[in-house]
């Protein structure tokens, strides 16, 4: 049932009673409207439902859908591609997306492997897609706008493969397109 109290939309909850005595939601699939399994509100503090090997993407505006992460999920929107950056997984893009903030970027103990589908990430912003866990991005291009707050394509910590992959950094000024400070495979690119 769908529970509104203030101003946040409940689909799942514990009752705190029962809750303490460990009662437990486990979410293995499904769409959830309006309500991020992965991030549960309702309980003090903010819960994870999703079991783990299992991520919650938010794939359409406030609908989440939870899938296995070796699921390859596609990607259409910003809000999509945010969602495989926090969980990880394995995704598919199906259309060009311009990147204005950090929208891409994995945590640490989180892996990622991201097919462009010969499709165009357009950053615009510093850092946009940052990696601190695993990430492999493959089949497309990452494109840095002629702009003062694009520096670079891409920011890596932790481990990534690029494969077929083209990097543009339209905008001369100080910075690499590539810029790594953890482990980076270049493999058949063109930068």
């Amino acid at each position: 049932a769908k529970v509104q109290e203030n101003g946040q939309y409940w689909v799942l909850n514990l009752r705190d009673t029962y809750h303490k005595a460990g009662s437990k939601i486990i979410v293995k699939g499904g769409e959830y409207v309006n309500f991020d399994p992965s991030s549960n509100l309702s309980e003090n503090p903010a819960e994870n439902f999703v079991a783990a090997g299992y991520g919650a993407y938010e794939l359409q505006a406030g609908v989440w859908t939870v899938v296995a992460l070796t699921e390859e999920v596609t990607v259409a929107n910003i809000n999509a591609l945010t969602s495989v950056g926090q969980h990880g997984g394995v995704a598919r893009l199906v259309s060009d997306l311009t990147l204005t903030a950090e929208e891409l970027c994995l945590a640490e103990g989180k892996s990622l492997v991201l097919d462009l589908n010969q499709h165009t990430l357009t950053v615009d912003a510093l850092d946009p897609i940052c990696n601190k866990g695993t990430m492999t991005l493959k089949n497309g291009k990452v494109v840095a706008n002629d702009n003062v707050n694009t520096r670079r394509c891409l920011y890596n910590y932790g481990t990534m493969l690029l494969e077929d992959m083209h990097f543009v950094q339209k905008y001369n000024m100080k910075g690499a397109a590539l810029n790594n400070a953890g482990n980076l495979t270049v493999n058949n690119c063109v930068v």
